[in-house]
């Protein structure tokens, strides 16, 4: 705050002074911005007994020095909360500087707080033309002070590149994991007042508020970092975000920005989204498995949404303008650690990998990236960029089934059982390999993993072990068996053609949700 203001010495900047301090708070980058809301309702707030609000009191001392036989000053305090042109920040910028006498001039030159921030050339050609002196060193002044004033607001649907003095109102912001390959994952908190009313309704009721600090009411947000070097992946993000943000099922995409980062001032492009609580993996790891008949149904009746979500992707239909266009789409990227849980609802994400083709006669396939090799189908193994069929997603949806109906039956440790089950068959498949000498055809060359498939078939173990679950299921149970019945027989099959499509995937799944 300007030190050239008496604030010792006068009762109505010193009190400005204690009220400015209460409403700046500390961003997660360590830069201050002002909860400007909050300071905008002391300042129309009464000072008592002197029958004027703090606002009016703070103008009569900003023009103290005028002459005393002029009527009236050259602003009244009523425009200083005009609806359109209101100037209150603005104002408080000035008056900072020690220049709040200066207000009816910024407001004749067209500067009002709807403008914040203004860019330094407009602020430089602005005090000139008032024929101020050091002009140049002024708006420089100004331009410093100002971004407080006016942090960022999230919005439903922005698409922003924020100047690198822009300060993003993060009351909190956590790395989420290290899981990502091309991007980070923050979760950040935004006070109310900095989201905007579009995004307000459509998470009303997602709002929260923490008494131990005084940030008041805000938002939980995740926030996907890309750095500028992953183009391909930022803009597949963003399109298969938009394309479907009305999908249910789907983690909803509510913008995106470009920021330097705040530690090493590198320029990433972000993209907003619901904050999850967990992602499946973390969520099997945290919770014991269901026990009654109910909450076993309630289990799998939210996770079969995932393949409605799936469904979506796989058969997407756009209004553009009038005109319905339908996509077969790739998810390419189906694993536990996509599959997030959002208000207790399972949702799916990780669309960086996510590609379309106008819908065609012939069966789609396309060349696709992304996807961890543990849920990989096994046509896409090794990677050497052939195209493939929307049956990648229905292999690696049956995994994520798999795993499930595995700690559905035996819990966390169960899957770690499983995994070092299927390791273990990987391990003997490489060597056996490994001594065949001749063969009448070459079998592919896997290397270690978790896979569910020796490169061209599903893993005996896997059909065994899916036995074994079905021996040791509870009595109360009557649905996992049931999935894995559909998963052997229609989604981890060894030839892609056999595998059912999402469509009938959806109906099967629906009428086990059904009985």
């Amino acid at each position: 705050m300007g030190e050239e203001l008496p604030f010792d010495r006068n009762p109505a900047t010193a009190d400005y002074r204690a009220a400015r301090a209460k409403c700046t708070k500390k961003a997660a980058c360590g830069r201050d911005y002002v909860l400007v809301s909050k300071l905008s309702l002391w300042l129309k707030s009464m000072v008592y007994p002197e029958e004027r609000t703090h606002a009016g009191r703070l103008l009569a001392f900003a023009y103290r020095n005028r002459n005393p036989d002029k009527p009236r000053f050259p602003i009244a305090v009523g425009e200083l909360f005009d609806s359109r042109v209101g100037c209150i920040l603005v104002f408080c910028v000035l008056l900072e500087l020690g220049c709040g006498d200066l207000i009816h001039e910024f407001l004749r030159h067209g500067i009002y707080d709807d403008l914040l921030p203004i860019d330094i050339y407009s602020l430089r050609e602005k005090a000139a033309s008032m024929r101020m002196r050091n002009s140049d060193a002024f708006a420089n002044a100004f331009d410093r002070l100002q971004w407080k004033f006016c942090p960022a607001t999230i919005e439903m649907g922005m698409g922003r590149e924020f100047h690198e003095n822009q300060i993003l109102p993060f009351c909190q912001r956590e790395k989420v994991n290290e899981k990502g390959v091309h991007s980070q994952l923050w979760q950040v908190a935004v006070p109310e007042e900095f989201v905007g009313p579009m995004l307000r309704a459509v998470i009303k009721d997602k709002i929260f508020n923490n008494p131990d600090d005084d940030y008041g009411p805000r938002y939980n947000f995740a926030v996907k970092a890309f750095n500028e070097g992953n183009k391909t992946q930022i803009e597949n993000e963003k399109n298969a975000s938009i394309a479907l943000r009305h999908h249910a099922g789907i983690v909803q995409y509510f913008g995106d920005y470009r920021h330097p980062d705040a530690v090493g001032k590198t320029l990433t492009s972000n993209v907003i989204m619901e904050y999850a609580d967990y992602d499946l993996d973390e969520y099997f790891a945290e919770f014991a498995p269901p026990v009654s008949e109910n909450l076993i149904k309630f289990f799998w009746a939210d996770l079969f949404e995932i393949a409605h979500a799936v469904n979506g992707i796989h058969n997407l239909r756009v209004d553009t303008h009038g005109r319905m266009r339908e996509f077969s789409g790739w998810h390419a990227n189906i694993d536990p650690d996509n599959i997030l849980i959002v208000h207790g609802k399972f949702k799916l994400a990780g669309l960086s990998s996510v590609a379309f083709l106008e819908k065609a006669e012939a069966e789609p396939k396309n060349v696709v990236g992304g996807g961890r090799e543990t849920f990989s189908a096994p046509e896409r193994y090794p990677r050497i960029g052939n195209a493939v069929s929307q049956a990648i997603d229905i292999w690696s949806l049956g995994c994520v089934f798999s795993i499930a109906a595995t700690w559905v039956v035996l819990g966390h440790k169960g899957i770690r059982q499983y995994a070092n089950l299927r390791q273990t068959s990987i391990g003997k498949v490489i060597q056996a390999r490994a001594k065949a000498s001749t063969s009448s055809r070459i079998k592919p060359q896997i290397a270690p993993g978790e896979y569910f498939h020796d490169g061209e078939n599903v893993l005996a173990n896997v059909f065994s072990w899916h036995e074994y679950l079905r021996s040791v299921v509870r009595r109360s149970d009557v649905i996992t068996g049931r999935v894995l019945d559909i998963v052997e027989q229609g989604m981890i099959v060894g030839d892609a053609g056999r595998r059912i499509n999402a469509k009938d995937l959806c109906t099967l799944l629906d009428q086990i949700k059904a009985a």
